[in-house]
């Protein structure tokens, strides 16, 4: 007979992870289960023994210290060796993190197989945290931990050039808006977000189509409309509060990006 213990959680205190069932078994030789699909996570963790893990077309031999991820819907089928049959603990889980927790953990539905000898430690605490009254949080406690272990060893994900583009250029208008009213250069834009002036310029006018000076002075000119149109600050005032101590240099400026003069800009509002 084979030895198993499972227990059932009924859990409804956490939306991020859900626990649905934790336990772990001793197999009898070719003990097997599926072709199935199940609504949540299950994580399985080979203390000893051996079997296959099959997905799709894809067979996978298991061995001790090796783990497998099942998807929620993903069809897989899995058998203990008949000569060496397994023993595993599993953990079954759902929740609006699932997904992200697992995938920072290197695990997937086109990754789900992992070898890790440290993360035995944690679903043997799996194994004991079977009883009692804070059973649930216990558990909910260990499947982090087995999250943040697996995280450490992933590599970091590297960005596409399009990904890279995108932060750069999101990174400087950010910066630019939180600091227009300064007397900033392209040069001060391009050292903060830690890119070379040249590189800097290609990569922002690609993403916005106009030079980051430009935009600059865009953003600068827009902001001293407003206050043209929404306060009664003078005309030095206005220029000082958009980057600009000389109110003749700013007005200039002004007229050349409006087409009018401040303070006929201001007439006309």
């Amino acid at each position: 007979m084979p030895l198993i213990n499972s227990i059932i959680i009924n859990n409804q205190y956490n939306t991020d992870i859900e626990l649905f069932q934790c336990g772990w078994e001793k197999c009898e030789p070719s003990h097997y289960f599926g072709p199935a699909v199940r609504d949540y996570y299950i994580i399985h963790y080979v203390v000893s023994g051996e079997g296959i893990f099959k997905t799709g077309e894809a067979a996978r031999s298991i061995m001790p210290e090796h783990g497998f991820l099942i998807c929620p819907h993903q069809l897989t089928f899995y058998q203990a060796n008949r000569n060496n049959p397994w023993e595993y603990v599993w953990i079954g889980f759902n929740g609006a993190k699932a997904k992200e927790l697992l995938k920072k953990a290197g695990l997937s539905e086109k990754a789900p197989v992992f070898f890790d000898v440290g993360a035995g430690k944690f679903f043997e605490e799996f194994k004991k945290c079977q009883n009692g009254n804070a059973k649930e949080i216990k558990l909910l406690s260990i499947l982090y931990g087995l999250f943040a272990h697996l995280a450490q060893n992933v590599a970091p994900e590297q960005p596409s050039v399009k990904d890279a583009v995108c932060r750069y250029t999101n990174q400087a208008m950010q910066y630019i808006a939180g600091n227009y009213m300064n007397k900033i250069t392209v040069a001060d834009i391009a050292d903060k977000i830690g890119l070379n002036r040249s590189y800097f310029f290609k990569v922002f006018k690609k993403q916005t189509g106009v030079s980051p000076k430009e935009y600059l002075i865009a953003l600068r000119m827009d902001k001293a409309c407003r206050l043209l149109n929404e306060t009664n600050l003078k005309i030095g005032d206005i220029a000082r509060s958009v980057g600009y101590d000389d109110e003749f240099a700013f007005a200039r400026i002004f007229k050349l990006k409006k087409g009018v003069s401040p303070s006929k800009y201001r007439k006309g509002s």
